[in-house]
């Protein structure tokens, strides 16, 4: 087995933060989280409000063709 030399390197890095500095990286950091569960409960709740939308609006299409197809003998409103 050839002799190396392998570097080896440790560092001890701290840091220490007022209580403003820490609020504001707090917020940096949490803003886009917060965001994006924002954004993806607004677009849950668009997609509920069309769905309802769509059913109601089905449903109304329908009851309306049921009633239309409906035969009338005496139509409302017509004298002889």
């Amino acid at each position: 087995m050839p002799s190396m030399i392998v570097p080896v390197l440790w560092m001890n890095e701290l840091i220490s933060l007022d209580k403003e500095t820490r609020e504001d990286l707090e917020k940096v950091v949490l803003m886009p989280r917060g965001a994006r569960i924002l954004g993806i409960s607004l677009v849950g709740a668009g997609l509920l409000l069309w769905t309802i939308f769509l059913i109601i609006s089905l449903r109304n299409m329908y009851l309306k063709r049921k009633d239309d197809d409906e035969t009338h003998l005496i139509e409302d409103g017509v004298e002889n």
